[in-house]
């Protein structure tokens, strides 16, 4: 029970809801971030270019800096991928805000999440 309160806790003290967060779910960005062997050019593909691209030189990943729309509203969006390609992270903030936060550190490509 605990585990399932926590997120919603740590989002309604950052300002956001767990709902506003999960209604982006069905975007193209992110459901092309969370599918199984999912690349930096799939996404691209998917969703289009990113807003930017930072290189994370301690470990050579890249964040793809994406800002969702909908309904009026946009929410900063993070996709780190590896040297290989391959999507290792993502979420639902900016890639400066995931690097400061520790975020940017995966090298090996994600398990399917939804």
């Amino acid at each position: 029970m605990i585990k399932n309160i926590l997120p919603a806790l740590i989002l309604t003290l950052t300002g956001c809801s767990a709902l506003q967060v999960f209604s982006y779910d069905s975007l193209p960005v992110v459901r092309a971030t969370v599918t199984q062997g999912a690349t930096k050019s799939s996404v691209i593909s998917a969703a289009g270019m990113p807003d930017s691209e930072i290189l994370i030189k301690s470990n050579q990943n890249t964040c793809l800096n994406y800002t969702l729309r909908k309904d009026n509203k946009t929410t900063p969006f993070f996709i780190i991928v590896n040297s290989r390609n391959q999507v290792t992270n993502y979420g639902y903030v900016s890639c400066g805000t995931a690097i400061e936060e520790g975020h940017a550190a995966p090298t090996e490509p994600m398990k399917q999440r939804l």
